[in-house]
Order: C-alpha cells, then structure tokens, then sequence
C-alpha cells in the first residue's frame, strides 16, 4: 500500500523519559518527513535521519529518536512504503517477502539444519579440543572435584576391597601414569556402587575410577592394567572434559537457536551423567586402545591381557547373566565404553 501526501498512520510516541506511551499520529509528507503530533507534542521526523527497526511478520515496528525517544507503530505497509521511496530500503520487503514465502522459509529451514548439523559434527568438536588443549589443569582439577562430590553423594559407596588390593592396583596405576607429562595429577579412586556395576572412568581432573565389581570381574592384574591404562589415555587426550565442553557447545548451539536460555543453567547440573553416561565416540575409543596398547608393549605384556577383559565384557553384556544384578552392572560400562567386534579384533590384530 503506497502512502499518499498527506496520509495519516497511528502510532504511539515513548519520550525516553517515562514508561507509559501517548497516542500519536503520523503524517507522511512528499518531502521524506513524518510530522508527528499528540495531545501536547508536535514534531517532524526525516525518515532518511533516524533508525528504523527491522520488520518481522505483524510485530510493531519502532523508529528510534534522539534523547531515547521512540515512535511504536503496527501501520508496517504504510512505513514500509514509506521507507522505500524516501529511504531506498529495499531490505525490508525482501524480508518481509521471505518471511511470507514457503518456498524462502523451506530454504531457510534447510540452511538451518545444515548449520546445526555441520556445527555438531565438525565445529563443536573442533573448539572443544582447542578449549580443553588450552584449559590450565586447575580448572580441569575443580571440574573433577565438583564432580567426584556429587556421585559420591547420589551413585557411589565407600570400596570394600582390601587395603593390600588397593595398593596392588595402585602401583599398577603409578606406572602407567609415570610416563605422562603429569604424572602428579593422576589418583587411582576406588568406590563400590550398585548402580554402576563393573565399570571405571576417568574425571577431566585426572583422576581415575574403578569399581569394585569390575576389580572381582577381571582374572589377571595385566587384565585391569589394560583398562587402566585405556583410562589414562583418555585423560591424556582429554576426552572427558572434551567431551563435556562439547555438550556444552552443543546446548549453547540449541539456545541460540531455540531461545531457550534455561537449558544453559540444566547443563552444569549434568555434568556428572554426561561424565559417566555419555558414550565415547569410535575416536576417542580407538585414541585410547592405542595408548593401552603402547604401554601394555613397552611393559612386555600381550595386549591378548586387555582383549579378553574386553571380550569377557562383551560376552556377559550379550548373553546376558541369570543374576540380573550382574548384567545391569556389566551393561554399565558398555554405555561408556561402547565395545565392538571390529575394536576387538583391531586390538587382537596389534
């Protein structure tokens, strides 16, 4: 609808001053100037001199004054009109064009879902190594600290293996550890816990975990070295906290395509799950086969040792067990620890 001199709009004028608007009319002039007028106010406005906001469908559109003044109006045709003419702003029924056009918001719509897919596939990961690369180890520290306080409240109960076996696993532990950069921030923790099951997992602060059921599963020290030493590669390549700034990436992605901002506060109440219930990717998994397996060569131990813990696993995950208790426990570690035949026979391979 093209305005004609002299044609008359409503609109409401906010003076910058007070919350409340009065009513207000405009009249579009052949010279670009709105002359405005209400009760107790009359000004002109040059269209060509002020900010006028983006149109988005029917919402108000608002032209933004001197002193934090400005003019809210719903007459979007009539400005847009307006604007082309004295302004030369053909943006704004271009947009309003696609916003109207299935076939424009069907493009959209794809171009969208590409972006967040490419961002999730190949973006997130990307910027969570270079964060996690450059991280200081005393961020990593109280991440872990926070953490290991909050499953030893909700999943995790005080070991009951004995301090002899403890220290045997430890020593163990020392010596993969001694041969990182860092061997001072790595702790080999020990908890029991009914829900986990057999399984162990390493914390971004470097601290390891291994429960007691997956301690009684294994028949052979050089077994739950190669799990352990699997674990120390995940901390060498930062998998966990990778894999936690990831998820924060990708929360961060939904809110900003989403809007919905409370989802940014849900994540850090989830860091724990994401810690133990987040599966590793075929990557980061096969990252650290390939750390257990060089240090499992240097030690002169037979990575057949680590391949049968695995194949162990493996069998009682898919045959399942008549004790019930125990199958859940062991289908623990699979959900953080995905095994498969091809990791199996890659390992056996070596």
């Amino acid at each position: 609808m093209k305005p004609e001199p002299t044609h008359t709009i409503d609109a409401r004028y906010y003076d910058g001053q007070h919350s409340s608007a009065a009513p207000l009319r405009i009249i579009f002039q052949q010279n670009g100037e709105l002359h405005c007028t209400t009760e107790t106010l009359e000004f002109t406005v040059d269209i060509r001199s002020v900010r006028v906001s983006q149109r988005i469908g029917n919402t108000p559109r608002f032209i933004y004054l001197d002193n934090n003044a400005k003019i809210e109006t719903h007459c979007n045709d009539e400005l847009d009109s307006f604007l082309q003419i004295y302004k030369n702003d053909g943006r704004i029924s271009l947009v309003h064009r696609i916003e109207n056009s299935l076939k424009y918001a069907g493009v959209a719509v794809v171009i969208a879902a590409v972006f967040v897919w490419g961002s999730v596939q190949y973006g997130i990961p990307a910027v969570a190594t270079t964060i996690a690369a450059a991280l200081p180890i005393e961020a990593s520290a109280k991440l872990g600290e926070g953490t290991l306080a909050v499953l030893d409240k909700s999943v995790f109960k005080p070991s009951e293996l004995s301090e002899q076996r403890k220290q045997q696993l430890t020593d163990l532990f020392n010596g993969v550890t001694s041969q990182t950069e860092n061997p001072q921030q790595y702790q080999l923790l020990f908890r029991r816990s009914p829900r986990l099951g057999a399984n162990a997992f390493a914390l971004p602060s470097g601290s390891v975990i291994i429960t007691d059921a997956l301690v009684k599963l294994a028949k052979t020290d050089e077994e739950l070295l190669g799990v352990l030493a699997h674990e120390v590669g995940h901390v060498v390549h930062k998998h966990s906290l990778r894999s936690v700034i990831a998820d924060s990436g990708v929360v961060l992605l939904i809110t900003m395509v989403t809007g919905d901002v409370s989802s940014i506060s849900s994540l850090a109440a989830a860091i724990p799950t994401l810690l133990i219930d987040a599966s590793y990717s075929r990557t980061f998994e096969t990252e650290s086969d390939l750390y257990a397996r060089s240090y499992l060569k240097s030690q002169g131990v037979n990575i057949s040792h680590f391949t049968a813990m695995l194949e162990r696993l493996q069998a009682h995950h898919t045959q399942g067990s008549h004790d019930e208790d125990t199958q859940s426990q062991l289908s623990s570690y699979f959900s953080s620890h995905p095994i498969t035949k091809d990791r199996i026979q890659r390992l056996a391979e070596y």
